[in-house]
This record gives structure tokens, sequence and C-alpha cells, in this order.
């Protein structure tokens, strides 16, 4: 996996396993974890893939 690979899961994950809504969640990511605008939307679709996993195991 490269680092920014590395830094998309990341983010993916921190957002999965955030409770409340997160605004501004494309400049959050960017600013959290360094990484570009398409990087931090595909963190988001990795996050929502996460999530769906999770409630699918429940």
């Amino acid at each position: 996996m490269t680092g920014t690979e590395e830094k998309i899961k990341q983010a993916a994950l921190w957002l999965a396993a955030q409770t409340e809504q997160q605004p501004n969640v494309i400049h959050t990511l960017r600013q959290k974890f360094d990484i570009t605008a398409v990087q931090a939307a595909k963190a988001c679709t990795v996050a929502n893939s996460f999530r769906g996993r999770a409630s699918v195991s429940e």
C-alpha cells in the first residue's frame, strides 16, 4: 500500500468512526490527513463502505 493509499484508509477509518456528522468534511479530511480534495472524496466513499459492512455484521 502506498503512502497516499494509507492516508486515504486512515482518513476513511477516522470518518467511519465518527458518531456525529462532520461539517465541511472534505476540508476537515484535507487538513487532518494532508490529502487532496479528490483523495478526501475517495476517503468518504471508503468510509461509507466501512459503515455498510459494519451494519451488515451487526
